[in-house]
């Protein structure tokens, strides 16, 4: 789905404000972004779809940025790490996403590809022998201790 120029200023500003901590309302996010609140509000007319585009967003990105990284060049433990350093800025961009979660109920396609792409990369480096079933457990048991983490303190809330 293609959104507006402003728009995406809306949520790139937004992803900024978010990401330097939790709780920020509507009308804080406005004022703090400068963008205004009819404005806010024309685009968005809940926090909850907001952080919605921030997600998609910010899987957008990291998809772009696993792609740049050529996870299907060189040997898969030299992909893996090259696709790993290109998805630290986009999770540092856009931590609101790992921070405040998601509503499990909003189920991401998108996010569900991408989660893809990197099993395979890692099933790739294991039938030739790179990559380990400890490295795989070991990612896969991180993710899933965040997201856990995630949905102690927020209960319905999952980042996977």
């Amino acid at each position: 789905m293609e959104i507006s120029d402003s728009e995406r200023q809306i949520i790139d500003q937004a992803a900024a404000i978010l990401a330097e901590g939790r709780g920020h309302t509507m009308n804080e996010l406005a004022e703090l972004t400068g963008i205004g609140r009819t404005t806010l509000y024309r685009y968005f007319r809940t926090r909850d779809e907001l952080l919605a585009a921030v997600k998609t967003q910010a899987t957008a990105d990291a998809w772009t940025a696993v792609q740049a990284s050529r996870p299907d060049e060189d040997d898969a433990e030299t992909a893996l790490r090259r696709v790993i350093a290109s998805l630290i800025g986009v999770g540092d961009r856009y931590r609101v996403v790992f921070t405040e979660g998601m509503p499990a109920k909003h189920p991401n396609p998108e996010h569900l590809e991408l989660k893809n792409a990197l099993v395979c990369l890692i099933e790739r480096g294991q039938r030739v022998g790179e990559a380990t079933a400890a490295v795989a457990h070991a990612i896969v048991g991180r993710l899933e201790a965040v997201d856990r983490h995630r949905r102690l303190a927020q209960p319905g809330v999952s980042i996977l």
